[in-house]
C-alpha cells in the first residue's frame, strides 16, 4: 500500500470512490445530490490536505487532513476517509488511518478528532478504537439514515504522542507466525515491552507464506545456505534473551494454518496470549510441534481452555476468513515478514528491531520526520537480473 498526496489527475478516480458514498448517504452528512464538480470541491475544500491510497498502482481510497477549528482550536486535526467499495477488507482504511496519524504528528497537531461518526458505522468505529480513539461525546438522533431513520452520531478523539507523552493510547500490533523461530523469540518479549511503555498488546496471527507470496519472496528456510544459518542464529538470540535452549519442531517448514486460526479465534487477549505461549512452546521449546490437530488440542488444554470448543470455532468459515483478512491487511500495511510490530503506521521488523521499538515508544526515535519519501523515491542506478 502506498499513500501519497492527491493530484488533479486523481479527480476521476476520486469521483469513483466519493460519489457512491455520497449517493448512499449512510456515513457522511453531505447532500446526496452533489454534482461531481461539487463533490470534488467538497473534498478539496480550502485547508484540506488530500491524500490517496494506491494498491497495485490503482487509487483505492482517499482521506483529507485539516485543522478541526480555526484560531484556538487549530492544534487539533480532523480527517475524513472514504475507501473504494471494491477493496473493503483489504486494510485500506487502516493504512490511511495510520498514515493520517503520522502526518498529523509531522504537522504538529496535538490530537485528532472525528466530529461526526455515524453510530451505525460499526466497522469504522471498531477501526478507530483499535488506533486508540475514544468516544468522547454522543449526539442523540443527530443523523438521518436513509435506511434506518434517525440514529446517533459520535465524537471520537485521541491524543497524539509527543516527546514527553506516554504510550498509554498506543497499540502494539504484533504480527507473528508459529513457523518462524524469530517470531517465537520476539513474542516472548512482547508483554514486557508493552508493560514497560504502558501500551496495549494486540496479537495478530499472520500467515508468513502469504506475506512471502505477496512480496515475491521465498522463506529463509527455502534457501539452503540461509536455512543452515537461521537456526543457529535463532538459537543464539533465544539464549541472549534468557530463554531455554531452542529446539526444532518435527518438521520445518510446516503448515501453521490450524494453529494460527486457533490463535485468532480467542478474543480475550489474556487467554489468547496463553494459547499463543503454549503453541510456541510446543513448537520451539521441546514440544511436539503445532501442525497436527492433536498437538494443537494439547496446547489449548494446557492454556486452560476447552480444546474442542476452540477447535470448532477455529475450523469455522469465519475463523478462516479472519486469518485471510488479517494477512491481507498486513500486506496492505507494508508488513513483509514476521515478527513485525506496528505502532500506528510505523513498522519494526525482526528481533533486532526491538531496541528501536522501545526507543520509538520513549519518544527517542532518531529517524527524521518526513524523510520517508526521500529514501523511498531514490532512483535505481543498477538492476539485478532475476530468473
Amino acid at each position: 500500500m502506498h499513500v501519497r498526496l492527491a493530484t488533479d489527475a486523481d479527480d476521476p478516480r476520486l469521483l469513483d470512490i466519493l460519489l457512491p458514498m455520497i449517493r448512499g448517504g449512510e456515513t457522511y452528512s453531505v447532500a446526496h445530490d452533489l454534482s461531481p464538480e461539487e463533490a470534488i470541491r467538497h473534498w478539496r475544500a480550502p485547508g484540506n490536505e488530500v491524500w490517496v491510497a494506491e494498491l497495485e498502482g490503482r487509487v483505492v481510497g482517499t482521506y483529507y487532513l485539516r485543522p478541526n477549528q480555526a484560531g484556538g482550536g487549530a492544534h487539533v486535526a480532523n480527517c475524513g476517509f472514504v475507501t473504494g467499495s471494491d477493496v473493503e477488507g483489504k486494510g485500506v482504511a487502516r493504512a490511511m488511518c495510520a498514515h493520517s496519524l503520522e502526518r498529523a504528528s509531522e504537522r504538529g497537531f496535538l490530537a485528532v478528532q472525528y466530529n461526526f461518526v455515524v453510530a451505525t458505522n460499526v466497522r469504522a468505529i471498531r477501526l478507530w478504537k483499535s488506533f486508540g480513539f475514544e468516544v468522547v461525546g454522543r449526539l442523540p438522533r443527530a443523523f438521518r439514515s436513509p435506511s434506518l431513520g434517525l440514529v446517533d452520531a459520535l465524537v471520537m478523539r485521541r491524543d497524539l504522542a509527543t516527546k514527553t507523552s506516554t504510550a498509554a493510547s498506543r497499540t502494539l500490533d504484533v504480527h507473528f507466525d508459529f513457523v518462524s523461530p524469530y517470531a517465537y523469540v520476539g513474542w516472548t518479549q512482547m508483554r514486557a515491552i508493552a508493560k514497560r511503555h504502558d501500551a496495549r498488546l494486540r496479537p495478530i496471527p499472520t500467515l508468513f507464506a502469504g506475506l512471502l507470496t505477496a512480496h515475491g519472496n521465498v522463506g529463509p528456510a527455502e534457501i539452503p545456505a540461509k536455512r543452515a544459518y537461521i537456526f543457529k542464529d535463532a538459537y543464539r538470540k533465544a539464549a541472549a534473551h534468557g530463554l531455554p535452549p531452542l529446539t526444532p519442531p518435527p518438521a520445518h517448514p510446516f503448515n501453521p494454518l490450524l494453529a494460527l486460526r486457533v490463535a485468532g479465534a480467542v478474543d480475550d487477549v489474556d487467554l489468547q496470549c496463553r494459547v499463543i505461549d503454549e503453541l510456541y512452546a510446543s513448537t520451539w521449546a521441546g514440544g511436539v510441534g503445532c501442525e497436527s490437530r492433536d498437538a494443537v488440542s494439547e496446547s489449548i488444554t494446557r492454556a486452560g481452555l476447552d480444546a474442542q470448543a476452540v477447535l470448532t470455532l477455529a475450523e469455522s468459515a469465519e475463523s478462516k476468513a479472519r486469518l485471510r483478512i488479517a494477512t491481507d491487511a498486513a500486506i496492505a500495511a507494508g508488513v513483509f515478514g514476521v515478527p513485525t510490530v506496528r505502532v500506528g503506521g510505523e513498522l519494526f521488523f525482526g528481533v533486532d528491531s526491538l531496541p528501536a521499538l522501545e526507543a520509538y515508544l520513549r519518544g527517542e526515535d532518531p529517524w527524521p520526520k518526513g524523510a520517508e519519501a526521500r529514501f523511498r523515491d531514490l532512483p535505481s542506478s543498477a538492476q539485478r537480473k532475476r530468473g
